[in-house]
């Protein structure tokens, strides 16, 4: 089942129009229409899966960022390309913390960032709803199923390709606040629609 927003995320504006409109070939094969906000430009689906069933559609095989499957041509270059990725992705903490405090990746998947964390000398810990990755990811650290599980003292919070998939926008940034230290990081990646990939692939 799906809602439709009636208000955006963001701004609680209540004018948007269909920025796109595209089909899930990886995992559901199901349909899926972006809205932009006309007010604050920010770009959600809508209609969207409701909260308490978008579980099966993270559980499936097709999800390849919750797995560490390397057997197949695809499979193996994108952990090759996880490696890259991994590298890049400390590069950032760096370039904001050096020091050996608390790093929360928020949406941590099967960990392999929070094993990076840790082999760098820094305490990392993770968020991740999902059951079957975040057993994985807990062999890197300490990892739970939502943000109430993270102390507060948090020196970097990192979010890769994982804002786009929250409910709660506001509420979780505000979370996030509660958590972080004075002079703490927040560090997001999300997908640019600006893209050559977006303009070619939609």
């Amino acid at each position: 089942m799906r809602e439709e927003l009636k208000h955006c995320p963001v701004c609680e504006a209540t004018s948007f129009e269909e920025a796109v409109s595209t089909v899930d070939y990886s995992t559901s094969k199901e349909e899926f229409t972006v809205q932009k906000c006309t007010a604050c430009s920010h770009l959600f689906t809508s209609p969207r899966v409701l909260e308490n069933e978008i579980g099966p559609y993270y559980d499936n095989p097709n999800y390849i960022s919750h797995t560490n499957e390397n057997k197949s041509l695809f499979g193996q270059v994108y952990q090759v390309l996880r490696g890259v990725n991994l590298r890049r992705k400390l590069s950032y903490v760096n370039a904001v913390y050096t020091g050996q405090g608390t790093v929360l990746d928020y949406g941590c998947g099967t960990g392999q960032f929070l094993e990076t964390l840790v082999q760098s000398g820094k305490n990392a810990v993770g968020v991740e709803i999902n059951d079957n990755a975040r057993a994985a990811a807990q062999s890197f650290g300490s990892v739970s199923a939502s943000i109430e599980g993270v102390e507060k003292g948090v020196e970097v919070i990192t979010m890769w390709h994982v804002l786009e998939h929250i409910y709660d926008l506001n509420g979780l940034l505000s979370s996030f606040k509660e958590r972080l230290l004075p002079g703490g990081h927040l560090i997001i990646a999300v997908p640019n629609p600006e893209s050559h990939d977006a303009e070619h692939y939609g």
